[in-house]
């Protein structure tokens, strides 16, 4: 449960709680000044629409806080209710408290109601608060007031229209849950508890978060697709990067409740100081909502901004780019670089792209988007022509060739059907063995040694003159 007496006694954060979830809720909410007990009221703006006439109605908003203490609220603690919201033209009264309301109360606000026409008054004690918080949307405001108590809370499951979909608040970690097929979600909880461990098992520095975003159980192949957020502050360097994390939690093993884990890391920076940042702001959700549902990986990470420009988080794209091209790129440099050789084309391996064809039914529109050759999943290719094949021979002699990495020189020839002289092309394709591929990231990995080790063969050919 929610701890009001984390809020301080004289009552300003709560009646800051109650004003932030009302306007959570859609409702215009404005200050109205200081009531008789020296609390500020609240007048809320509740809009009804009509497609004849919508229509506004104000309530006077009171806020009694008195957890403290553990009273409840007693006739004597209410004003004029009538008067005041006379005063401010309010057809609506809603006493707030962080109690509960005397029997007493509850009877005037229920006879207020039933005597006056056109007029309501009634009550939120600190169950229905607590019911309100603990929604997918309130709940980053409890995790505002109630910094301990919200990280305190057990299982919160929450039913959507899906059977097979699930929000949950566990711990401070709000997340999306999916099955494949099944709509059973308390076999799940142990893995759950078991990842959120060794993701906090994680060091980082302070303001350095990672956050559970969903997670996806295909139950016909015995495999989970977790999805984790790492965040940072926009004026600090990040201390690890999302293959570190994925290496850490062990993607594409078997861990201890037999099934395989796989983990979509995305990395953002952030900036603390706006006023909308939140680290579970619905940005870190709706986009990817569909691949939630699906268990597929997200689409490319994109910049957040809130209207007028304003920077909500900022995205850090190019350390993924880095990793994956950064070796490929400095060889094809230094191929460009070769006197006897001409570079045409030069294509990275696709090894990152493989599983988006695991839900996709035409394969072609994956193909056309992401301009992949399709067979370079497991091998890299650098096409070029030569006017010198002897020292071609020669340098390729230098190149370290393996079982588990090795390369494969062969030519063709362009023919120009305009009579034009043919050109003779070579392809120079390095490839890693699948068996050799436990996931993505350690097939980038070993990619990238055997380019490291190709540039040190072009350094030993280049030295032997």
């Amino acid at each position: 449960m929610l701890d009001f007496k984390e809020l301080p006694v004289d009552g300003n954060d709560f009646e800051l709680l109650i004003r932030e979830l009302l306007f959570k809720m859609g409702f215009r909410v404005y200050w109205s000044g200081k009531g008789a007990d020296g609390g500020r009221d609240l007048i809320c703006i509740e809009e009804s629409k009509s497609a004849f006439m919508s229509t506004e109605k104000r309530w006077l908003i009171q806020c009694k806080h008195t957890a403290h203490s553990e009273k409840s609220i007693g006739i004597k603690d209410l004003d004029d209710i009538l008067g005041s919201c006379a005063q401010h033209k309010a057809k609506g009264y809603l006493l707030v408290c962080s109690t509960y309301p005397s029997s007493g109360v509850v009877n005037r606000l229920e006879g207020i109601s039933s005597s006056t026409e056109g007029f309501s008054a009634t009550y939120w004690d600190s169950i229905t608060i607590e019911r309100l918080l603990k929604t997918p949307y309130t709940w980053p405001i409890a995790q505002r007031f109630f910094p301990k108590s919200s990280n305190n809370e057990g299982w919160q499951v929450y039913a959507t229209e899906r059977p097979n979909h699930w929000l949950i608040n566990f711990e401070g970690y709000y997340f999306h849950l999916s099955n494949r097929i099944q709509s059973i979600v308390d076999m799940h909880l142990d893995s759950i508890r078991d990842r959120i461990r060794e993701m906090e098992s994680i060091i980082v520095p302070d303001k350095h978060l990672l956050r559970l975003r969903a997670a996806y159980y295909d139950d016909k192949n015995g495999n989970y697709q977790w999805y984790i957020d790492y965040l940072y502050p926009y004026d600090e360097n990040p201390v690890v990067n999302q293959y570190s994390i994925k290496r850490e939690l062990g993607d594409g093993y078997v861990l201890g409740d037999g099934q395989v884990h796989y983990f979509d890391v995305h990395s953002y920076q952030y900036n603390g100081l706006s006023d909308h940042y939140d680290p579970d702001h619905y940005k870190f959700y709706d986009p990817y909502l569909r691949d939630f549902l699906d268990g597929s990986n997200r689409s490319p990470q994109y910049s957040m901004k809130l209207p007028g420009g304003e920077d909500i988080f900022i995205t850090e794209g190019k350390e993924e780019e880095l990793f994956r091209d950064e070796k490929f790129n400095q060889l094809v440099e230094c191929f460009r670089k070769i006197d006897f050789i001409k570079v045409i084309r030069a294509k990275n391996s696709s090894i990152e792209n493989i599983d988006k064809f695991q839900y996709q039914f035409n394969w072609n529109e994956v193909i056309r988007e992401l301009d992949i050759d399709t067979d370079l999943f497991f091998s890299a290719r650098i096409s070029f022509t030569c006017n010198d094949s002897k020292r071609l021979i020669s340098m390729v002699k230098c190149f370290p060739y393996g079982a588990e990495a090795h390369f494969k020189l062969s030519s063709r020839y362009s023919i120009d059907f305009e009579g034009n002289d043919e050109e003779q092309i070579y392809d120079l394709v390095f490839s890693i063995h699948p068996e050799k591929m436990r996931n993505k990231v350690v097939a980038r990995k070993s990619f990238n040694k055997y380019f490291k080790n190709i540039l040190n063969g072009i350094k030993l050919f280049k030295e032997e003159g």
